[in-house]
């Protein structure tokens, strides 16, 4: 026998494995009543006893084996639990065998040694009792132990029961989930048939074929003719497998290729559709037959999902197929402390539906313990169980739409301020183009209103992606859009024209003041074009913020009072971009002018290469603005984050002070937050440890600081994504205080060993720069896969959450902008 055993397993282990060598006879027991489906899924909200569903489930089902009956379990992950109320699967075994003298026969995975310590357990039990059961551990897999293939693993997770206490027989219990309590809070499934001798016979025989092989060198296939014909709507696919001979025997190298390809896609059918969850997704040159059948399932009119984890190696490829891929929990509340009240997907199962030629509906579960990967298919021992059911089928389907359901909500009972509203919207109603860099700002009291700009070209210079571009604009209403995108600016007519940069503010009514650089005659110099757009979509032009356009005015910032009032700041430089400086102009509601061009910021006498680059700016109730901006006033190019705040007279309120007090490394594209109270929070990009990673600081009313610089991620644990470089931080401030950032980081892909795309997330903060009770650090984007950024986050004083950011999740190069609305920060 070849058996390669990991270094924690242990002596008893390898014992286990060598022993009881003799393969136990199959008998058929009586068939009993039509057979019936039950469906358990591990609940993917809540992190209490509902996380244990499908354990609980199994250990019912232990628990009610019959006296002398035999029981058939073949299993990767095995343990006892770790915590006090979980229920124990292994205690359940024993029980059966020692008080009812069940014969247990097991079979499990060497390789997986975390859980020898179970199975040594048992071994030592099953030995004991001498009646009849018997336990073995393979070798990387059963039947995948070829020499040269160490990875492979018996990664089946099945129960079969011969007869329970009340007479039900032929009793198969189909899992996603190992029996491990690492998994509680992942979200799995588990289906149980009873009464269907067929599929008993079929895991029976796959579990004896496991013991036949796995002492047996070399990788064992299923052959189609091994695989279980249709009985009582249910089906069995067995791993590993021959691609060669499935190719011949159902027309596709991958058989859950061919499952897809039996489904009939028409696209003037929403009914006909592909649902897919998977905990593991290859690369398409490592499963190449299910990307191909998923393709043509798409050409041919098919609408196809799914839900998945975020560090799948295949993400990419398969969001490159214009597949959504909805990452539930995605990357994860980053801290296992913080309770998101969802785990990450280990559930595998694929939902076919479709109408065929004649008009009849079709409607099949995959389900098992087959990952959309190579090794399940072709090295490990794995199921792949087929249902044709309606029932089961909407259960599935329930359990699609509700996992994808937490994923919008992140928790709403906890996190939503508005549990009813879509909380995932596309902002651009118009597809075509690229939409990027959106800002947004909220307002109102009784009714929250939310106003989203954004920048919409065509990138016909791909030397500049902001050339060509429009400024849109899209205003909402207690999260419904008041009407599609408007745009505010106007095009010019040669190729270096643009409008960039815009930005926006809204007052308690909904009026919105919207400012961006404008270059229609594209002679690369800007000026700052503004407008205000009414809740009804009125647009009136209000004047410049300045009383001359000599120079280049660029990067405008406004922000707006509840009662209407506004101020602008901006980037003014010479012609030739040298020695710019920040200004700052305020006015009434109606646009009259409290005061223009107040510079707020220096430049060092003598100086020709001194710089103050890329405001932000917020306002008080009163109309005081706090700005701050990127300085380098003695030209040395090492800039830090200057601080100022204007009264709504243009007086000094707060003087120029450096904002940050982390000295080391280049301090960058700065936003700022404040309340009507006056409360600041500022956050900006450090290279500080000499990777990018965002920083943030909170002043009181009178610009003292009310806390140190801080990260705005501390070091993950252990079991956590690595944090990644942090780009263009956006922070908003409630009117309590407590506030939320919202970064671009770069993603680490644990499968492929690499910094791939770029995510957007956001976190929750106290006015005292604590975290505890707040918006746990969450991904954002709902659909991973490609590229997401330009992050916006704005709050309305009764403290309702929106984040906006730019998605190119399959990576065409030209973005969508995305809206998530109605949370909290709590």
């Amino acid at each position: 026998m070849r058996i390669t055993l990991r270094s924690a397993a242990t002596t008893a282990v390898a014992a286990l494995a060598l022993s009881l060598l003799s393969v136990p006879a199959t008998t058929t027991p009586a068939v009993a009543a039509p057979s019936t489906i039950e469906t358990v899924f591990n609940d993917p909200v809540r992190d209490g006893p509902e996380k244990f569903q499908i354990p609980t489930r199994i250990v019912e089902l232990v628990d009610q084996a019959a006296s002398g009956t035999d029981l058939y379990l073949s299993i990767y992950g095995l343990t006892r639990p770790s915590g006090a109320g979980a229920p124990d699967i292994v205690q359940a075994l024993l029980d059966a065998q020692n008080d009812r003298n069940v014969k247990l026969h097991i079979v499990g995975e060497v390789a997986n040694s975390w859980g020898t310590g179970a199975y040594e357990e048992l071994h030592t039990a099953i030995v004991s009792k001498n009646n009849g059961g018997d336990i073995v551990l393979c070798g990387n897999s059963c039947l995948g132990n070829g020499s040269s293939d160490d990875a492979a693993i018996n990664h089946q997770k099945f129960l079969v029961i011969d007869q329970l206490t009340d007479g039900t027989t032929n009793v198969v219990a189909q899992s996603s989930a190992n029996f491990a309590y690492g998994q509680g809070g992942e979200l799995n499934n588990l289906v149980v048939v009873k009464g269907n001798s067929s599929l008993r016979n079929a895991y029976v025989d796959e579990y004896l074929m496991q013991r036949q092989y796995r002492t047996v060198s070399g990788t064992h296939t299923h052959a189609p003719a091994q695989d279980m014909p249709e009985a009582s709507g249910m089906q069995t696919f067995f791993s590993p497998r021959d691609p060669s001979a499935d190719l011949a025997a159902y027309g596709d190298s991958d058989i859950a290729g061919a499952m897809i390809d039996k489904v009939v896609c028409s696209p003037s059918l929403t009914t006909d559709r592909i649902r897919i969850s998977g905990a593991g997704l290859d690369k398409r040159t490592s499963r190449p037959g299910l990307y191909a059948a998923i393709e043509r399932a798409k050409n041919a009119g098919c609408t196809v999902e799914m839900n998945g984890q975020t560090n799948s190696s295949g993400v990419d490829d398969m969001t490159a197929l214009d597949v959504p891929l909805y990452g539930s929990r995605a990357g994860g509340c980053r801290y296992p402390t913080v309770s998101c009240g969802r785990g990450m997907v280990h559930s595998k199962y694929m939902l076919l539906e479709w109408v065929d030629g004649q008009g009849v509906q079709h409607k099949e579960v995959l389900t098992g313990s087959h990952n959309w990967t190579k090794g399940s298919l072709e090295r490990n021992d794995e199921t792949i169980l087929r249902i044709k059911d309606a029932t089961t089928y909407q259960a599935y389907l329930d359990n699609f739409n509700k996992v994808y359901q937490g994923m919008l909500d992140i928790d709403a009972a906890k996190y939503g301020s508005a549990p009813d509203v879509d909380h995932y919207q596309r902002v651009n109603v118009t597809g075509d183009g690229d939409q990027h860099y959106s800002a947004m700002a909220a307002g109102g009291t009784t009714t929250p209103y939310l106003a989203v700009v954004y920048e919409h070209g065509d990138r016909h210079d791909s030397s500049d992606t902001e050339l060509g571009t429009d400024v849109y604009i899209r205003m909402y209403r207690n999260g419904v859009p008041l009407w599609n995108e408007k745009k505010l600016s106007t095009s010019g007519t040669n190729s270096t024209w643009s409008n960039q940069k815009p930005d926006v503010g809204v007052d308690s009514n909904g009026n919105a003041i919207v400012v961006w650089t404008e270059d229609t005659d594209g002679n690369k110099v800007g000026n700052i074009s503004v407008r205000k757009v009414t809740p009804e979509g009125t647009v009136t032009t209000l004047p410049m913020p300045y009383g001359n356009a000599d120079g280049d005015q660029l990067r405008p910032t406004v922000a707006v009072t509840g009662s209407g009032g506004y101020a602008i700041a901006w980037e003014d430089a010479k012609d030739d971009g040298s020695n710019s400086n920040i200004r700052v102009s305020g006015y009434a509601a109606n646009g009259t002018a409290n005061y223009q061009n107040v510079a707020v910021s220096v430049i060092n006498a003598g100086v020709t290469t001194g710089s103050n680059r890329r405001p932000d700016l917020a306002v008080d109730g009163n109309g005081s603005a706090a700005v701050v901006w990127e300085e380098d006033a003695d030209g040395n190019a090492a800039t830090n984050i200057d601080l100022v705040e204007l009264n709504s007279a243009g007086a000094v309120s707060i003087p120029r002070k450096v904002a940050n007090s982390v000295t080391a490394g280049m301090q960058t594209k700065p936003a700022v937050a404040e309340n009507a109270g006056g409360q600041i929070a500022a956050t900006w990009m450090s290279d500080d440890t000499g990777t990018s990673r965002n920083l943030f600081r909170a002043f009181d009313t009178s610009g003292t600081a009310a806390v140190a610089d801080r990260p705005v991620t501390e070091a993950p644990g252990s079991n956590e994504p690595p944090l990644g470089p942090q780009y263009d931080p956006d922070v908003a401030i409630t009117s309590s205080g407590d506030f939320v950032i919202t970064w671009k980081e770069t993603f680490w892909n644990g499968f492929s060993d690499a910094w791939t795309f770029d995510d957007v997330w956001a976190r929750g903060f106290n006015a005292d720069g604590t975290t505890a009770g707040r918006f746990p650090a969450n991904l954002m984007n709902v659909v991973t896969g490609g590229n997401q950024g330009g992050p916006a986050v704005a709050v309305t004083p009764t403290g309702r959450l929106s984040f906006t950011y730019s998605d190119d999740y399959d990576q065409n190069d030209f973005n969508e902008v995305r809206l998530r609305d109605g949370f909290t920060n709590r």
